[in-house]
């Protein structure tokens, strides 16, 4: 039985990708960080270490209970520097006066700006402000 039998078809390069990153921590023992991920792809990745010892898991982005996040992969014994997600934090501060911004608006500003859609976490909007996490 092949291991794609257990994902959509259109997941074959995403498994592909990550059974890679995780042959380059296993038996290379190079750490390895991923992009922003959707939930989906969090799972995806975390079933296809499951209980693998010579790689440890660590996914975050930006603050607790991200919907999109980088993943971090690592050789048992590697010790991650203070940052070891490298994310940039973006607070867009705006008087409410001249208007709002809205989550599609804000995307598709980033996107429209050459910003691929897997170096962008959490869109968080609130009246005045809106803030992100870039990679």
């Amino acid at each position: 039985m092949s291991i794609y039998e257990h994902f959509r078809p259109e997941e074959r390069a995403l498994i592909d990708h990550f059974l890679d990153l995780i042959d380059q921590v296993s038996q290379r023992y190079i750490p390895r960080l991923t992009d922003f991920m959707d939930p989906r792809q969090q799972t995806i990745l975390r079933s296809l270490i499951g209980k693998n010892d010579a790689v440890h898991l660590s996914i975050f982005g930006g603050y607790e209970h991200a919907e999109r996040a980088r993943a971090l992969l690592l050789p048992p014994y590697f010790e991650p520097d203070s940052d070891p997600f490298d994310l940039a934090y973006l607070d867009v501060r705006y008087p409410a006066k001249f208007g709002s911004v809205t989550h599609p608006e804000l995307l598709g500003a980033l996107l429209g700006s050459g910003i691929s859609r897997n170096k962008i976490g959490d869109l968080l909007i609130g009246e005045e402000a809106a803030q992100f996490y870039l990679c």
